[in-house]
């Protein structure tokens, strides 16, 4: 398990209103800027969509010992599809799109949250 060199500045996602709305009507996000989506226990599926949300964004699936399990790679802006882990997580980090790819970042990798 590796630990990632890269520090972001997250809001968190943790009431019902605030994961039901998500990043929704913003029209950019700083590059070292994310949400992170706080679940009370972890879930069998994450699903999301990107109605109202103009950024396209990658998604990454966490478990609950905080290790990347799954993604969802630049989502369509404004998409009513739904969009879903296909493994257990208990939190979801969103960055811009194409940060996963850039920063090498990989199944197995650990988020550390300070």
């Amino acid at each position: 398990m590796d630990t990632l060199p890269f520090t972001f500045e997250i809001e968190l996602a943790q009431s019902v209103y605030q994961k039901e709305t998500g990043l929704m009507h913003r029209k950019q996000m700083k590059a070292n800027r994310g949400m992170l989506f706080i679940y009370e226990n972890q879930r069998e599926r994450q699903t999301f969509y990107m109605k109202n949300t103009f950024i396209p964004l990658d998604l990454i699936y966490l478990n609950s010992e905080l290790e990347i399990v799954d993604f969802n790679l630049d989502t369509k802006p404004l998409s009513e599809d739904y969009i879903s882990s296909e493994i257990p997580s208990m939190f979801v980090l969103e960055l811009n799109a194409g940060q996963v790819n850039q920063l090498t970042i990989k199944k197995g990798d650990q988020v550390v949250l300070k």
